[in-house]
């Protein structure tokens, strides 16, 4: 029942409002800023009628004595009385704004505007929920959610997706119905090849190891995190887990692994993980709401709020993708809400055990989906393509392009596992992607190659997935070629490169030189050039890889991790990282392989630091010592991340009174040294004797250290 007529009228009728946001009421600021941002700033194509709403405001039109039924009534009238209203955001946690229950267990922000039924048909209404009334972590959303819609970063990115499956094995459960993880996210892959880059990681196909935790899938989950930093558009997991991790193999635990998905650029993606409780965020810390609230994890996770029976949850994944994909066809606008909301609708009318409430969008569901439209023929690629040789092609008329050229998609042979039941046959066929032949990124000529390690499969077809997009513009635009044959002719090839690529060890740009320091689990880049172009395709032995001193053991790292910045001179480079079990002084060795299969050897000097070494400078020393005219003050830098930096030199005499002060603004090399002729601070010779130098360094974050050292002077 409405308390205050008036005060309803004047923010209930709101000129055909598309989109509400309720918030709490010590969020206001953070509402208006999304609200101004689809009112004006974003491109006129995905703009909308945006209002918001306190839940003060809620409070004073509504008498009822659940909150709950008050927002229910609100947003009920407001709908009623604006029929262009398609999305609602709340801004606020459980407290502000409590969810209505199905049988006082399961929430739902559906029940605002359906009945708190399972046999209730869903709402045309997209609602998505941002649960924290905390001003920081909305303002994190708020900021990635506008840097996002007004500065899009370009990229393949926005068409890349990871599917991750748990693996077999579970306590007292048959392994022939544990491998439907796999089948199931198979069916996803199945919906999304045809329009993106699909990338698996399956659990099956990785061994897990035991920890003082028990098994944990260590390379798995490495793997993951990396994809996640590279940038990917969709992340589906499919499997057991809670609210705080994936899997009982705890994959992306929320305590161990938030902290390491830090990604670059704003290259945010969409997580759809229905597991058990990973978005229970009612009187919870879920992974789902820290996620949406970390600056750079997520720009939106749909995830179940309590626990979802395995088949209704492939069924509502195989609508929400088929949505999905629907945006590439399309020319209209397509919104995470409404590929979210028609999922609900159709997996209401066609399942026998209805459960989408549970599923919650955490996150805008106004949001634009950010994918490509497809196109045809923009760029036209040959139909066969031969291995070895240059193909130089025409840039269409965009500010930046895309390519990845691989061989067809591979069944695996089918596997059994567990004991086969009518429900579990325990069988497994899956989808294998293609070998990456070649990828690059361009902005003006096109430069192909192959390398002849792909002539291990004899006339195979290939295909080639285009992407092409301009600076400001949300959806870039895609092509796929199919069905390229392949095609190895060494009578056409004349092979004059006997020599591997060239390899350079660069950090933030800086070259690194023999011992350099650096702190480990950071990332290296390695620069690789050669005019054959580098050699990706991974085959047997020909793969990226680096190992420390004289160990046998050897890191690899991901071909896909190579990224050419010329292609046309055989460019680029990947970023590997120094595990946390190296100290000290060691060499790096790094091997890589060009098309003609020339490999080259390279090694640098490293002196290893801990990652938690709080020392701005090291091996810092003053030479001679004593000195007679001059010493030289030389040190490292610990991290070019601190760069640049400040240093103060006060030297005391022994009764505490200064005379020198020497200043060094803004150095920016690893290396310094610094020189002082024996002068004080009138340009006199100092007497012989012991001095104290105290060295005060400030580095570019704000970071300082202090410490002293005893000079001599004589004559």
């Amino acid at each position: 029942m409405i308390k205050n007529l008036l005060i309803y009228i004047s923010f209930a009728i709101c000129n055909n409002l598309e989109y509400a946001i309720l918030y709490d009421s010590s969020l206001e600021q953070q509402a208006l800023s999304i609200s101004d941002l689809y009112n004006n700033q974003i491109d006129e194509d995905f703009r909308l009628t945006t209002q918001t709403f306190s839940n003060l405001l809620i409070e004073s039109l509504y008498n009822e004595q659940i909150f709950a039924l008050n927002i229910k009534s609100f947003i009920s009238d407001l709908s009623n009385d604006n029929p262009d209203l398609k999305y609602v955001l709340i801004l606020g946690d459980e407290d502000t704004f409590p969810p209505i229950y199905l049988n006082n267990i399961s929430p739902s922000d559906d029940f605002y505007i359906s009945d708190n039924t399972s046999l209730s048909i869903p709402s045309d209404i997209s609602f998505g929920r941002i649960p924290s009334s905390d001003s920081i972590l909305i303002d994190n959303f708020v900021e990635k959610l506008t840097i996002f819609l007004t500065q899009p970063t370009l990229g393949i990115w926005r068409d890349t997706a990871v599917l991750v499956a748990d693996d077999e094995f579970k306590n007292a459960s048959n392994q022939a119905c544990e491998i439907k993880h796999t089948t199931n996210s198979d069916v996803v892959y199945n919906i999304l090849s045809e329009y993106m880059d699909v990338k698996t990681l399956y659990g099956i196909d990785y061994q897990a190891e035991a920890t003082a935790d028990g098994l944990s899938h260590v390379e798995l989950n490495q793997d993951l995190i990396n994809q996640i930093n590279n940038g990917v558009a969709l992340i589906n997991y499919i499997g057991h887990g809670d609210q705080r991790s994936l899997s009982a193999e705890k994959i992306i635990d929320m305590q161990r692994d938030l902290n390491q998905i830090s990604i670059s650029n704003n290259k945010l993606g969409i997580w759809v993980v229905g597991t058990c409780k990973f978005g229970q965020y009612d009187n919870e810390v879920c992974m789902a709401e820290k996620l949406i609230t970390d600056e750079n994890a997520a720009i939106g996770v749909i995830s179940t709020v309590r626990s979802v029976s395995s088949t209704f949850n492939i069924d509502f994944l195989e609508n929400l993708f088929s949505q999905y994909i629907q945006h590439f066809e399309s020319p209209n606008v397509l919104r995470l809400g409404d590929i979210i909301t028609a999922a609900k609708l159709n997996t209401f009318n066609s399942s026998t055990n209805y459960q989408g409430y549970l599923f919650h969008l955490f996150g805008d569901p106004a949001l634009p989906i950010f994918s490509s439209k497809k196109i045809q023929n923009e760029l036209v690629l040959p139909d066969t393509i031969n291995i070895g040789l240059n193909y130089n092609l025409d840039m269409p008329n965009y500010d930046y392009g895309d390519i990845i050229v691989k061989y067809n998609d591979n069944l695996t042979e089918e596997m059994s596992y567990g004991q086969p039941t009518s429900f579990c046959p325990g069988s497994v066929v899956y989808n294998v992607p293609g070998n990456i032949l070649f990828k690059n990124q361009f902005n003006d000529e096109i430069c192909l190659s192959l390398p002849i390690d792909a002539a291990n499969c004899i006339d195979c077809n290939g295909k080639a997935h285009m992407y092409f997009q301009n600076e400001g513009s949300y959806n870039g635009v895609s092509q796929i070629k199919n069905e390229i044959l392949i095609k190895y002719d060494d009578s056409q090839l004349e092979i004059f490169d006997e020599t591997g690529p060239n390899i350079n060890f660069k950090k933030n740009n800086f070259n690194l030189v023999d011992n350099t320091i650096i702190k480990n689990n950071t990332d290296l880049t390695v620069e690789l050039n050669d005019e054959s172009g580098i050699n990706i395709y991974n085959g047997i032995g020909h793969n990226f890889r680096y190992w420390f001193n004289d160990e046998l053991d050897s890191y690899n790292v991901p071909a896909t991790d190579f990224n050419y910045t010329n292609a046309c001179k055989g460019e680029g480079n990947l970023n590997l990282t120094i595990p946390n079990r190296y100290i000290g002084d060691t060499r790096l060795n790094f091997e890589a392989w060009d098309n003609f299969n020339n490999s080259t050897t390279e090694y640098i000097n490293l002196h290893i630091l801990s990652e938690n070494n709080k020392e701005i400078i090291s091996n810092f020393l003053n030479l001679p010592n004593p000195f007679k005219n001059n010493t030289h003050f030389t040190f490292q830098i610990t991290d070019v991340n601190l760069l640049p930096l400040d240093i103060d030199f006060l030297i005391f005499d022994m009764n505490g009174k200064i005379v020198k002060n020497i200043s060094v603004n803004d150095i920016n090399n690893q290396f310094h040294s610094i020189t002082w002729n024996g002068t004080n601070n009138s340009n006199e010779i100092i007497p012989n004797g012991n001095y104290i130098l105290r060295a005060l360094i400030t580095s570019s974050d704000g970071t300082k250290q202090q410490f002293n050292k005893v000079l001599s002077k004589m004559k």
